[in-house]
């Protein structure tokens, strides 16, 4: 234990004294003058940049998220101008049952996205229905706002025929300025998952709607990790309610983008919209790691560069001042000598600058 104490000393005094020559002054002049200014102009580099980086990023998740909206809103229009044809079609608008029924068969085919079409008479019950048999669709939403005159869209529910989220589009049928009836399709929500599907960017994003209520309606793109975890039974659609900051936001009346966390408690960067005419939002997200990974790689060249950088500038600096230090400390060697009457000394340093000289 002494002995280990006595190296300890040993070191702190050699280096006390080498901090206390000339060479180790010098050296940490060099190292000062020009090691922190470097480390200090790098780390301004890096905080101004590292902003309009991120703000980079957070403009494309925005550009994406709109395309993605717009292609929706598109669809939704498309569908509700097919109900619209149908309702306005002359077989349908004669409400007789064989002829509705006739041309809504010849639209199935026409139209496979459709899972099936009806009409229905202004009690609410079918009079053609693409399914077969007769429904009675009084009670729901979509046909009491369509009798009175409103074409609209439903809200996502699931199918009790193929097990698919569907929406539901309902348009009045007039005839001589008179509502007699309601024609009406239920389409299956595939074609807005698969589009989503196209934002899925990396190994993390992902893409998915909410209700007007938070709950999820389209499939997010980890369903089944999700489902093994026991965070839902069968599915995330109508299953899973986000309540993460881009839900909020959008529940709120809100768009924007930014750094959160997600539904499953992963740091993301995300964009959000709302789809007004649904009351629905679009959520783009993807994990801050992989989102912000081109941020964190200049980041890390910057660093790396300044280190090489100073390390070089440090090497450099410590031999130059070497250069300066070794001659003087051995002429004051020389000098010290010469003090104790040791006068056969000899200087080997030869040199034109002022050392030289001396």
């Amino acid at each position: 234990m002494a002995t280990g104490t006595k190296m300890s000393n040993t070191g702190l005094n050699k280096a006390r004294q080498w901090l206390q020559s000339l060479n180790g002054k010098l050296t940490l002049i060099f190292l000062a003058v020009s090691v922190i200014p470097l480390v200090l102009v790098g780390l301004i580099t890096y905080l101004q940049s590292q902003p309009r980086l991120k703000a980079g990023v957070y403009d494309d998740f925005d550009r994406l998220a709109t395309m993605q909206k717009a292609s929706i809103e598109n669809w939704l229009t498309d569908i509700q101008q097919d109900i619209a044809v149908v309702a306005g079609a002359e077989r349908i608008r004669s409400m007789e049952p064989e002829r509705a029924q006739a041309a809504l068969e010849e639209y199935l085919k026409q139209w496979t996205y459709y899972e099936g079409l009806f009409v229905l008479n202004p009690n609410g019950v079918s009079i053609a229905n693409t399914a077969g048999g007769a429904i009675d669709l009084s009670s729901r939403e979509y046909f009491q706002r369509a009798i009175k005159g409103e074409a609209n869209i439903s809200q996502p529910v699931i199918s009790r025929t193929s097990g698919e989220v569907i929406i539901s589009i309902a348009a009045p049928i007039l005839r001589d300025g008179q509502i007699v009836g309601v024609a009406g399709g239920a389409v299956p929500m595939t074609y807005i998952s698969a589009l989503l599907k196209s934002g899925w960017i990396g190994e993390t994003g992902e893409v998915y709607l909410i209700n007007s209520e938070g709950y999820m309606i389209t499939p997010s793109r980890f369903s089944d990790e999700l489902i093994k975890e026991g965070v839902v039974k069968e599915r995330t659609e109508l299953e899973l309610k986000v309540e993460s900051q881009a839900a909020q936001e959008i529940l709120a009346g809100r768009e924007g983008s930014g750094e959160y966390v997600n539904f499953h408690g992963d740091n993301v960067v995300g964009s959000y919209e709302r789809i007004e005419s649904r009351n629905w939002g679009l959520v783009l997200e993807q994990e801050t790691s992989e989102a912000l990974e081109i941020v964190n790689l200049i980041r890390n060249v910057l660093v790396f560069g300044v280190l090489i950088l100073a390390a070089l500038v440090a090497v450099v600096g410590v031999v130059f001042a070497g250069q300066i230090a070794r001659p003087i400390a051995g002429m004051a060697k020389t000098a010290q000598e010469l003090s104790l009457g040791h006068i056969d000394q000899e200087v080997k340093y030869k040199s034109k600058d002022e050392v030289g000289m001396l």
